[in-house]
């Protein structure tokens, strides 16, 4: 906080140092003296730093961060961050830099975000962006680089391209499924704003442009006026578009008491026939202002919406304010800070919006049920079929038609979210009979936060109902004038009546992660014995809900306005009174403590056992599910095996056996039933009368069948006919994988290696730049057999997602490689990966996959169409998997067995070692591995 009377003369500069350590920062810096010191840290990851007055008004903010086009170069590696022009848009990546960009005579020239009809290419219409060469002399472009996010080298130019003098080059923004002409950077640009960086040869920006709410058909291009809307014009100079000022603008439709899960908003709408540039203008609330800094318009009689959120970072349609549902006012300023407009409002009603009608006129109406944001407003004159009732488990959404006469609903839609309005369009000639219903399967709905849009053929919104949790195997639905959860499911007939809910007093905090390594905060409510916890939103019997605590309750209905301290506190489930509560202490990162048994008064933690939306348990360490034939040959049967890995006989009277994580008590073990020391007991689908899918568990129970909380559980994919899964040793513990061969009764055989396994994993390529690298990621697979396997359909998935394309093949005995960019689309990053790596022509490269491999760690799984999992790794970057494999330009390699000279098991670190890569070729040979120890209950390799 400034002290009283605190000035800042005209032109000049402070500096404020934070005050962990003033000796060492003035070691540091030792010409420079501190105006002050402030309390805690800069986030290394990026966050919001504020200018607020003595009321706490917001008057200056910038979001920095170290990602999303900003210069990376001060993460970590010593330079700052520097404005190059502090009045210009603080949020603008390409405003800051780390030291000053290289002279380059090739810049960015022009910019088009949303080309629906403009510029064609080879009949099809994609964003694109243009290149202009100021200089005298041709410039190469061998090895530069564009990109619109985080890494440098998204797309790479082939060796062969240039630009004349004075010249212009056209790179279309898409992924080019044929031959068309030009060249393709394989992404495409984001008509809401992003930001486009170009880099040199060696890896250094020296151009950006950021740009906001882009206009359909308009480009934006550089100007001696700086960048200005522009008629597009690919390959020759701009020529900018005339513009209606500011004053055309109204402020047209707001939302200030937006329902959980969604944001207040702002929507202005222009009255000219002319588009308005936004940039410049302000907008604000009853304490705060804030200018629209980034390169935004609003198309000729048009709408634009800014969300009131608070976190300008979120993109250019964010604002860093809020509006208060309890009444308060909205004003619009010109550039030059020229009131033009405001609007009064009184206490608004949750999810309904107010705004003009018609648009841009003086008259304010409230819009129940008909919220038109980005369009021209209107009330509901709407007297068609209704949505009826919602099963979010079963996917589907019945509409009942409460006329006495059929109702024609063709090109009417349904959707789960109003950005992505036609996801269901209703077919021509479809119907709803008189006072009749029709059912639609919208395939996976949400069942912790989801809404159902129902519009009509104008896409305007006729119906909506919103919910929160839901109960598997139940519906909501109209219940007189509400919704309500419904006692049965009655799809394509009349509602059942509400189902009866229990008291808020069976509700127990049953489970709560304070201190994760990834994600959010959680914690998690069960009920003993259907409680409403918010609007629709609804827990089972003897069931759970996890509840996200990142103090972001406009994330969703499942999200809470508060965080878990990891330090220790106290949780507290409150109805009119005092339901449940819990206290912890300090937590262990990534491990989660709760009830043990589900809400009893034990809390105990569960190190590797974290089980949010499902029930607790302690692992027992007398008896343990060992192997499961899931998918047996006739005659055999479904089974599952039970060791007992102790020194001492357990008896199972009582225990029980369960196919279903939401029902442990499904075959009661007969009395009498002993498991000796060291021994085994296998129970037949014939004794358990239950169906395996994926899922088993061992739950330990007394005579009265109480469960202790103490259990097996495994989890398993397909397998082929005729193999189980069982429990295989590794270095760092067990894991539970497909056999060899069934063993029941017996120590098991050793974990099946396929005839395509996960061979080599480049996760974390050193930095550019301190550019974060994912384009040199990739993962190999090697064919272990004498013919070509064929892979059309099978997928990548968890850490990245992919899916073999039809006639891929790994050639016999040969390798294929995954990367993060699309070879096809980018030949000349292809060509650069190929040269990186020294990859062989034979070896083919493959891609793009989504999402990028973790640097911390992650799960890679490879299946076949069937479901069958062909090989699983999780990779780590901490002991005992290999640590020189973590950013400085080894991969992980997979050994080969010292015996067969085939890779080992993939999901164990004694069999992987880090070296330089080997893309395509053979692994490198690590030292030689000790032999693995046989174990009893578990095998260890066998070949296929």
């Amino acid at each position: 906080i400034f002290p009283a009377g605190t000035v800042i003369a005209a032109s000049a500069t402070i500096v404020l140092a934070a005050s962990d350590n003033p000796a060492g920062w003035a070691l540091r810096y030792p010409a420079v003296t501190p105006f002050g010191y402030f309390s805690g840290k800069l986030d290394n990851g990026g966050e919001k730093i504020s200018i607020k007055d003595p009321a706490g008004n917001i008057v200056y903010s910038l979001d920095y961060d170290d990602q999303n086009g900003w210069d990376t170069a001060a993460d970590g590696s010593g330079p700052s961050l520097k404005a190059a022009d502090p009045l210009a848009d603080p949020d603008d990546p390409g405003n800051w830099y780390s030291s000053p960009p290289p002279a380059t005579s090739v810049v960015l020239n022009e910019v088009m975000a949303e080309n629906v009809s403009a510029v064609a290419n080879g009949g099809t219409y994609p964003d694109w962006i243009e290149l202009h060469n100021t200089g005298a002399q041709t410039v190469s472009l061998a090895g530069c680089s564009l990109t619109d996010d985080s890494s440098p080298r998204k797309y790479a130019f082939p060796a062969d391209v240039s630009i004349p003098a004075d010249g212009y080059l056209v790179v279309w923004c898409d992924s080019p499924t044929n031959a068309l002409p030009g060249l393709h950077t394989g992404f495409a640009l984001g008509r809401k704003g992003e930001t486009v960086s170009l880099f040199n040869a060696s890896t250094a920006r020296v151009d950006v442009v950021t740009f906001g709410l882009q206009l359909t058909d308009y480009s934006v291009g550089r100007t001696a006026q700086g960048w200005k809307l522009n008629t597009p014009t690919p390959g020759a100079a701009n020529v900018a578009v005339a513009t209606a000022p500011a004053s055309s603008l109204a402020i047209n439709e707001w939302l200030a008491n937006a329902a959980p899960g969604s944001d207040d908003w702002i929507e202005l709408y222009n009255r000219s026939a002319s588009p308005v540039t936004l940039q410049g203008i302000f907008l604000g609330n009853d304490n705060t202002v804030q200018q629209i800094n980034s390169l935004s318009f609003i198309a000729p009689n048009g709408f634009a919406q800014f969300f009131a959120t608070e976190r300008a970072l979120a993109g250019p349609d964010n604002l860093d304010f809020k509006l208060p549902a309890a009444g308060g006012r909205i004003v619009l300023y010109d550039e030059s800070a020229v009131e033009l407009e405001r609007v009064n409002y009184g206490p608004q009603a949750e999810g309904i919006t107010q705004g003009r009608l018609p648009d841009g006129t003086a008259t304010i109406a409230t819009f129940v049920g008909s919220a038109s944001p980005g369009a021209s407003n209107y009330l509901i004159n709407y007297a068609g079929p209704v949505l009826n009732e919602i099963a979010a488990s079963g996917g589907w959404v019945e509409l009942h038609n409460p006329n006495g006469t059929a109702y024609d609903v063709s090109g009417m839609r349904l959707s789960t979210d109003l950005g992505q309005p036609a996801q269901y369009v209703f077919p021509a000639s479809t119907s709803v009979p008189a006072n009749g219903y029709v059912v639609v399967n919208l395939g996976t709905l949400d069942t912790e936060s989801g809404a159902v849009y129902l519009l009509n053929t104008g896409g305007q919104l006729v119906d909506s109902v919103a919910y929160g949790f839901q109960v598997a195997d139940m519906s909501i639905g109209r219940n007189g004038n509400q919704w309500a959860l419904l006692a049965s499911v009655t799809p394509g007939a009349a509602n059942a009546a509400a189902a009866d809910l229990g008291t808020s007093g069976s509700l127990r905090i049953n489970e709560w992660m304070a201190n994760p390594t990834d994600g959010n905060d959680w914690f998690e409510i069960y009920r003993l014995r259907q409680f409403q916890f918010a609007s629709l939103s609804f827990i089972g019997g003897n069931n759970f809900v996890r509840v996200i605590a990142d103090a972001d309750p406009s994330d969703g209905r499942n999200h809470v306005n508060f965080n878990l301290s990891a330090e220790g506190e106290s949780l507290r489930l409150v109805g009119e009174d005092i339901i449940d509560s819990v206290y912890f202490g300090a937590q262990d990162p990534g491990v989660s403590q709760g009830r043990v048994p589900d809400g009893g008064p034990t809390v105990a933690s569960f190190p590797g056992t974290a089980t949010p939306r499902a029930s607790n348990y302690l692992p027992l360490d007398n008896a343990r599910i060992n192997e499961v034939l899931a998918n047996p040959q006739a005659p055999a049967e479904q089974a599952i095996e039970i060791y007992n890995p102790s020194s001492l006989g357990v008896d199972l009277s009582n225990w029980y056996l369960s196919n279903d994580p939401r029902d442990h008590r499904r075959f009661r073990i007969p009395s009498g039933t002993f498991l000796p020391a060291g021994g085994y007991l296998v129970f037949q689908a014939s004794q358990f009368g239950f169906v395996l899918g994926g899922y088993a568990s061992l739950s330990e129970a007394d005579s009265n069948g109480n469960l202790s909380g103490r259990r097996s559980v495994v989890g398993f994919s397909q397998t082929p006919l005729g193999k189980s899964v069982g429990v295989v040793q590794s270095c760092a513990g067990s894991d539970f994988v497909e056999l060899t061969a069934p063993t029941l009764g017996g120590f098991n055989a050793g974990p099946r290696v396929g005839a395509v396994v996960i061979s080599e994993i480049m996760y974390h390529p050193p930095t550019i730049n301190s550019n974060e690298n994912n384009i040199d990621e990739f993962v190999e697979l090697q064919n272990l057999t004498t013919a070509d396997v064929t892979l059309d359909g099978w997928q990548l998935r968890n850490a990245v997602s992919f899916t073999f394309p039809t006639n891929t093949a790994i050639p016999a005995s040969g390798f294929l490689v995954v990367v993060s960019f699309d070879p096809a689309a980018n030949p000349g990053q292809l060509v650069i990966f190929r040269s990186k790596y020294n990859v062989p022509d034979e070896a083919p490269v493959i891609g793009p996959w989504r999402g990028n491999l973790s640097n911390a760690g992650e799960t890679i799984e490879l299946y076949q169409p069937t479901e069958v999992l062909v090989d699983r790794v999780a990779y780590d970057d901490l002991a005992p998997w290999p640590t020189s494999g973590d950013g400085d330009g080894n991969s992980l390699q997979r050994n080969p067995d010292m015996w067969t000279w085939e890779p080992g098991f993939g999901n164990d670190a004694s069999n992987w070692h880090a070296d330089s890569p080997t893309v395509g070729i053979q692994n490198s040979i690590a030292t030689p591995q000790a032999a693995s120890i046989i174990m009893r209950g578990s095998g260890t390799v066998a070949r296929r």
